[in-house]
């Protein structure tokens, strides 16, 4: 990739550093009584429920008593937490080692769509599996949706991290794996890259 001209790189959490599988906490989810999740919880389609809890306008108890209303099922918290964070994979080393090297060379943001339960769970596995006390000092800044109240593809979330850092957004280069975000950042114009391949890879000469 040409990175000339941009001295500001914001990466998407899910499904660039972290590896995901969606199918896993689906069917976590159907093993535990709760009937065709798959329908209320895609790349496309969400149910308000899941928006609600990304901007943080509900707790993880709310969340998990109205998840289980609408399937009318009822499932125990641990198992529950167990399902919904199914999904969360692994963060390979050479991304972590492409955010240090790149932190020296660029302003380096994370910016992503979250919630309480993931991303306890995320801090947890980071701590316990790659000994990072501190995975928000890996980059300059780091943006949550669960704990900001907005959430990608709003260009609200986008101008506020460009507001916050002073940042020129044509200077700045947007990593995400989701068609929806990257239209987002490009309309208030973020040059964005949709991840279809390893994100290391980008930035391999």
């Amino acid at each position: 990739m040409d990175f000339t001209g941009i001295k500001n790189i914001i990466f998407d959490l899910g499904g660039v550093l972290i590896n995901l599988d969606p199918t896993l906490t689906h069917r976590a989810f159907e093993k535990a009584g709760a009937v065709q999740v798959a329908e209320h919880f895609t790349f496309t389609h969400q149910h308000t429920l899941i928006k609600e809890f990304e901007v943080g306008r509900m707790d993880a108890p709310s969340f998990r008593q109205m998840f289980c209303g609408i399937f009318n099922t009822v499932i125990q918290e641990t198992d529950f937490d167990a399902a919904w964070n199914a999904m969360l994979l692994d963060v390979p080393a050479e991304r972590l080692e492409l955010l240090r090297r790149l932190k020296s060379r660029y302003n380096i943001y994370l910016l992503s769509n979250t919630n309480f339960l993931h991303h306890a769970f995320i801090i947890e596995y980071l701590r316990a599996t790659h000994g990072i006390d501190n995975f928000d000092a890996m980059f300059h800044k780091a943006y949550y949706s669960h704990t900001l109240g907005l959430r990608k593809p709003d260009a609200a979330i986008y101008r506020h991290v460009l507001d916050e850092n002073k940042l020129n957004p044509s200077e700045t280069l947007f990593f995400d794996d989701n068609a929806a975000n990257i239209e987002g950042a490009k309309a208030v114009g973020i040059q964005s890259v949709l991840v279809d391949k390893e994100i290391v890879e980008y930035f391999t000469v």
